[in-house]
């Protein structure tokens, strides 16, 4: 779930394309899987629960710290 408004991107990097508008606080998301990105940072694929519209969100955005499978 999200834990702070944020876009979903197309990969897992703040500066790759928004794929979405903001996802509001409290959205609830089914993760697929993380990613370490080249500076360290961990991103979760994730899709918006009820929909099908997927994409990439660091896991400081979410409130358990995201996938526990890699990618």
């Amino acid at each position: 779930m999200t834990k702070s408004g944020t876009h979903l991107k197309s990969g897992p990097y703040s500066a790759c394309a928004d794929l979405t508008t903001t996802v509001p606080v409290g959205t609830h998301l089914y993760y697929h899987c993380y990613v370490v990105n080249d500076y360290g940072n961990t991103w979760t694929h994730v899709r918006i629960d009820g929909t099908s519209i997927e994409g990439w969100t660091s896991d400081d955005n979410l409130d358990d710290n995201g996938a526990t499978s890699r990618c």
